[in-house]
């Protein structure tokens, strides 16, 4: 993937000046040694003016300038936050999958990454990547500016799907050289064989003041729409058996929920924000779940695809 290929397209980057990543609290002053950004909210004193976007709080509006230009305008106000905006992408064998002529869990990945970054660049935020594999990861250090987003996107675009899950000590190293209170929004399937995700969430929870978890699957294995004898492969792990899909199925369909609902109640459990999506699902759709704290979106993708299954 080039890196060019990253750049959010304009109507995704129209969307995404309607969020914010900060905290709607001032940061304790115990914290305020390090990094001060300049996030535009409706605290503290005024900023500037931005054209009315659908969404925007009417009470906002510039009423008076209206009547001057007959335009909507919203007014920004400028408060102070620290935010550091971290990136964990999964790039472990499994996140190679993908649907018929579709992304890969992995490409998803990139390209929603690479947005929240282009925001966090807006918003005048640190914003840093870390990669989960048992191979050599990769470790781009927070920090602001357009620069660092073309670093970003261009260790975005080196990745590809290999190996497995990393032992805890290699995660646990990540992990301490995250800055304290960072925003954390990390990208996988999530599927474990022990409990190694789910105590890299629990140890990365205690450092960050929000994570969102986006677990990517792909529609196939949401429907598993095989027939006649088919091979089962474990990606991360290599065991392959050959079953009969139809007798399979109904098997697989239940032991699949399992593991999704597990998913979701293991990382509620611990505070952590869930997303799901399918691999191809549009990545305007996958930000507004990720940034809007709904789900409307994926899941009315989701249920088309349980529907058809």
């Amino acid at each position: 993937m080039d890196a060019v290929d990253l750049l959010p397209d304009a109507a995704t980057r129209h969307q995404l000046l309607r969020y914010t990543l900060a905290s709607r609290h001032r940061v304790a002053s115990s914290l305020r040694a390090s990094h001060i950004s300049r996030e535009r909210g409706e605290g503290i004193e005024f900023h500037q003016y931005r054209p009315y976007l659908p969404g925007d709080d009417l009470r906002r509006v510039d009423w008076r300038l209206y009547g001057r230009t007959d335009r909507h305008y919203v007014r920004e106000a400028e408060q102070e936050s620290r935010l550091t905006v971290c990136l964990f992408v999964d790039t472990t064998a499994s996140m190679g999958m993908h649907d018929k002529d579709g992304p890969s869990r992995l490409e998803l990945a990139q390209r929603t990454a690479a947005a929240i970054a282009w925001l966090s660049a807006q918003r005048h935020h640190d914003f840093g990547l870390v990669t989960l594999t048992d191979g050599r990861p990769v470790y781009l250090p927070p920090a602001a500016g357009n620069a660092q987003f073309q670093r970003m996107t261009g260790a975005l675009a080196s990745l590809t799907p290999a190996g497995s899950w990393p032992r805890h000590a290699n995660v646990r190293h990540a992990l301490q050289a995250l800055p304290a209170r960072s925003k954390v929004f990390c990208f996988s399937d999530f599927f474990e064989r022990g409990d190694e995700q789910t105590r890299a969430m629990r140890e990365l929870l205690g450092m960050a003041y929000g994570l969102t978890s986006v677990q990517i699957v792909t529609a196939s294995e949401l429907a598993f729409p095989h027939r006649g004898q088919v091979e089962v492969i474990d990606a991360e792990h290599g065991e392959t058996r050959v079953v009969d899909a139809r007798a399979y199925r109904p098997r697989y369909l239940a032991r699949f929920a399992e593991l999704l609902d597990a998913v979701r109640r293991e990382h509620r459990a611990l505070g952590a924000r869930v997303v799901r999506v399918t691999a191809s699902t549009p990545v305007p759709d996958v930000l507004r779940a990720a940034l809007d704290h709904g789900l409307d979106a994926p899941a009315r993708l989701l249920a088309a695809v349980e529907a058809a299954s």
